[in-house]
């Protein structure tokens, strides 16, 4: 698995990926129209915060992730269904929490409401709860010791 910085190509194959991995849990939130969601995905694109997850030579996903003295803050990570359930999140967020313990600052994300899959992952690995809005949880991991 590697990371790389998206660039301005990405974004058709992203928006692919954007729409295999997300497309229910939007659907189910606000309703999915492609129209706008496409317009959305290449109007908020941001190659200083995206990087592209390439696994097996392929780009499988994207994860957006901002990062201060004061927080990690997750935004986004997408993975292809096809290759969800691999670990590849799961090593990704792992390698983003140990850089933040070595800062000693905390993992911020949030996550659709809709979405227990990720949450579950999210609240394995040391996540828990701080807040909500009416279609999303916020959650954080403290730093450790």
């Amino acid at each position: 698995m590697v990371l790389r910085p998206a660039t301005q190509n990405d974004v058709d194959h992203l928006f692919a990926i954007h729409r295999e991995a997300l497309k229910s849990y939007v659907d189910a939130t606000w309703g999915w129209d492609e129209n706008w969601q496409a317009a959305h995905f290449r109007d908020n694109f941001d190659p200083s915060i995206r990087q592209v997850i390439s696994y097996a030579d392929e780009d499988v996903g994207f994860l957006d992730l901002i990062v201060t003295r004061d927080a990690a803050k997750l935004e986004n990570i997408e993975i292809a269904p096809r290759y969800q359930g691999r670990g590849i999140g799961t090593k990704l967020i792992r390698r983003i929490i140990s850089d933040a313990e070595n800062m000693r600052i905390p993992v911020r994300l949030q996550v659709l409401k809709v979405n227990p899959r990720a949450r579950a992952l999210y609240q394995r690995m040391g996540f828990v709860q701080i807040g909500q809005t009416e279609t999303h949880f916020q959650m954080e991991r403290l730093p450790t010791g």
